[in-house]
């Protein structure tokens, strides 16, 4: 069985968000989602959603099979050892973890999509997001 390891906040989710994990799916048998937990959350203003929420909304999705809350994506990488690291083709020539993966004979790709930046849907006034929903 083929493990893809797909990483980030998803905070909020969105549409980019949805497509790059449909992508990774494809890339393997068992896409696994690394989700950052609350507190190392580094973006001014996230987390939106606390970490339960996000996972709920990962775990909904037909094209994720197991989500891990973790404090970076090293540290799934170095738990998980997936056989693909997926990233979006916006990390591509950034990406820090690609020596971690190739270190034990995974690979990272990279998937094309749109791209999104939560922090800018937020800031720009395009999503907006109510105190109801976020307290």
């Amino acid at each position: 069985m083929k493990i893809v390891l797909a990483n980030g906040c998803f905070d909020p989710f969105h549409y980019g968000h949805l497509k790059h994990l449909e992508e990774a799916k494809k890339l393997g048998d068992w896409l696994v989602v690394a989700l950052t937990d609350d507190a190392h959350i580094k973006k001014q203003g996230h987390p939106i959603f606390n970490v339960k929420e996000r996972e709920e909304m990962l775990r909904a999705l037909r094209c994720v099979d197991d989500v891990a809350v973790v404090a970076s994506c090293g540290e799934a990488i170095q738990v998980i050892k997936p056989d693909v690291y997926v990233k979006g083709i916006e990390y591509e020539g950034k990406l820090k973890e690609q020596e971690l993966v190739e270190s034990y004979g995974g690979r990272v790709a990279f998937v094309s999509g749109p791209i999104f930046s939560s922090s800018k849907l937020v800031t720009s006034g395009y999503l907006k997001v109510s105190s109801a929903v976020s307290g």
